[in-house]
């Protein structure tokens, strides 16, 4: 045991005097400099747009996270909530310039945070991620140059930061690909090609209609293999630049496919910047005169210098950050095959937080009957009107539609109904088959509490044998 308490030891300080070296910062500066700009570009589109006002201030209804409830949070006027947003804006520009960064990082962060656990019906993949590297940005530092106008100048780039911040945006964005590959070993995807089949079937390029099987598999199992291998490229010299190119073109290709992703892709395309080379990051700068006295000379670990390594109380606080904080990021999209048994992109439980990206299409039908338990008469809720077009989406997400179930109950006990009973009949059709039962229209919902670890036993599992029509071997 004491040895093996030694070899523990000596992992941990060998781990610690890694993360702690002193590294380059240019390309933390760069990546800085790209992602504040995305947010920045993220804020303008919700001011110029109605999105505030659509999404926040008009609805009728709210769909927040449980998360939401827990911390009291309550809804803001239409003004405070505008606010909110130009919070979020100056924010944005603070962290793209360096200035004040771990305080603008985290103003982003809690005033992002509040509008994203507020609307269960926006989930993005680039909303979370938004928060995830935010949170992070608040426990790193930055350098930044004295001069407004020059925040990629040579005082900015010539520094310094821990080596545990470029390791940990990193393993993150690594963690992305690697569970968007695993995903992706999903008989659909695999054998027929869906959901990339049905989405390339209504896409033209150069006069050319993409509906041909053979394309789908090509881009499906391209797919693959690109999350999978991408890791392995990236930290292969000969081959990184092959791999930062596919990066480019996969990216890209997926904002061509998926327009509603955002900035997504863009995203990705920038999280670039953490793999390359100091000494290549200066030259380019060079060569566009944004850095023109560029050093050529790669320098990425270097000695400590003299009184400027932290504590090593502080050391092991930000080291244990660093394994909880990539334990849970590694954790939480494995969940659904631990609590949530069958396919998630069917039930949608587990697959939030899981980088399941445009893994399904769904199409839903669904009545929401309400019987009055005193009468017996049956009348259809049905969208009545007062859901936003994101809101109306909640019949792919069986946990928003027990919330609108509950909104439902809880205002017709307030006009005196007392004990509605409501049930919800639906099928949905999963990536072209025919459609097939989903839920089951003999569980009164309006006494269903939505299980958190467990899975609601009201959705009917999806039969994906069985309800496979004749074309979809071909």
């Amino acid at each position: 045991m004491p040895r093996l308490n030694q070899k523990t030891a000596s992992v941990i300080r060998s781990s610690q005097e890694t993360l702690f070296s002193p590294f380059d910062a240019s390309a933390f500066v760069l990546f800085r400099v790209l992602f504040g700009a995305l947010l920045i570009i993220q804020v303008f589109f919700i001011f110029t747009s109605e999105f505030v006002n659509e999404n926040f201030v008009q609805p009728y209804y709210h769909f927040p996270y449980t998360l939401f409830d827990v911390l009291h949070f309550q809804r803001l006027p239409p003004a405070l909530m505008h606010a909110l947003f130009l919070i979020m804006g100056l924010a944005a520009m603070a962290i793209t310039f360096g200035f004040f960064f771990k305080t603008a990082s985290a103003i982003f962060f809690s005033t992002f945070l509040y509008a994203f656990l507020f609307e269960k019906s926006l989930y993005n993949d680039h909303y979370y991620i938004i928060l995830l590297i935010t949170f992070l940005f608040i426990f790193m530092k930055t350098p930044r140059s004295p001069r407004p106008k020059s925040f990629l100048s040579s005082p900015a780039l010539s520094a310094s930061i821990p080596f545990w911040q470029i390791f940990i945006l990193r393993a993150q964005f690594i963690i992305v690909y690697f569970y968007a590959a695993i995903a992706k070993l999903d008989y659909d995807w695999l054998v027929r090609a869906e959901p990339l089949h049905r989405i390339l079937s209504k896409k033209i390029l150069f006069g050319y209609q993409l509906d041909h099987l053979g394309i789908a598999w090509f881009f499906s199992y391209g797919g693959i293999i690109l999350d999978l291998l991408i890791v392995i490229l990236f930290f292969w010299g000969r081959y990184q630049r092959v791999a930062f190119a596919c990066i480019i073109i996969f990216n890209l290709t997926n904002h061509w496919l998926f327009p509603d992703i955002g900035i997504f892709p863009f995203l990705m395309m920038g999280a670039i910047a953490l793999f390359l080379k100091p000494s290549e990051i200066k030259e380019f700068l060079k060569k566009i005169n944004i850095f023109p006295k560029a050093p050529t000379e790669p320098h990425c670990l270097e000695k400590s210098p003299p009184g400027k390594r932290e504590a090593a109380a502080g050391q092991t606080c930000v080291l244990y950050f660093i394994v909880i904080y990539l334990l849970a990021q590694f954790l939480i999209p494995l969940r659904h095959f631990v609590l949530y048994p069958g396919n998630p992109s069917w039930s949608f439980e587990g697959a939030r937080f899981s980088w399941r990206l445009k893994m399904n299409t769904k199409i839903v039908r669904y009545r929401v009957l309400v019987t009055n338990p005193h009468t017996g008469q049956t009348q259809d809720f049905t969208r009545p009107g007062t859901l936003t077009i994101r809101q109306s989406w909640l019949d792919n997400m069986p946990d928003m539609l027990l919330q609108y179930v509950h909104y439902l109950r809880d205002e017709l006990k307030s006009i005196g109904v007392h004990q509605p009973i409501i049930t919800v009949e639906a099928e949905a059709s999963f990536n072209g088959r025919p459609f097939q039962p989903y839920i089951d229209s003999r569980v009164n919902l309006a006494e269903v509490n939505y299980p958190l670890f467990s899975s609601a036993d009201w959705i009917v599992p999806q039969d994906i044998f069985r309800y496979v029509s004749k074309d979809a071997f071909f």
